[in-house]
C-alpha cells in the first residue's frame, strides 16, 4: 500500500521490516503488483504501464539471476 500510494519512507521501512522478518523477495514482489492491481483507478494509463513494466522487468531479471531482487525492490521504492 505504502508504494502505491507513493509514501517512500513508509515503503522503505515496510519492506526492510518484512524482508527482516524472512518474507520471500518474489512474495513481496506479488504484493506490490497486487497493490498496483487493486488500486489501478488511480493511475493514468501511462503510470500503470510503467509499474507493470519496472516489476516483470525484476521478476524476468532475478529468476534469471541477473539482478538481486531485494536490491532492486529498494531502488524500486525510492525512486
Amino acid at each position: 500500500d505504502a508504494v502505491v500510494s507513493k509514501n517512500k519512507l513508509k515503503a522503505y521501512e515496510f519492506l526492510y521490516k518484512e524482508l527482516k522478518s524472512g518474507k520471500d523477495p518474489h512474495y513481496l514482489l506479488a504484493m506490490t503488483a497486487y497493490g498496483f492491481r487493486s488500486r489501478a483507478n488511480k493511475f493514468s494509463l501511462e503510470e500503470l504501464k510503467s509499474a507493470f513494466g519496472k516489476l516483470l522487468e525484476m521478476d524476468t531479471l532475478s529468476k534469471n539471476g541477473a539482478i538481486n531482487l531485494v536490491d532492486t525492490l529498494f531502488e524500486f521504492v525510492i525512486v
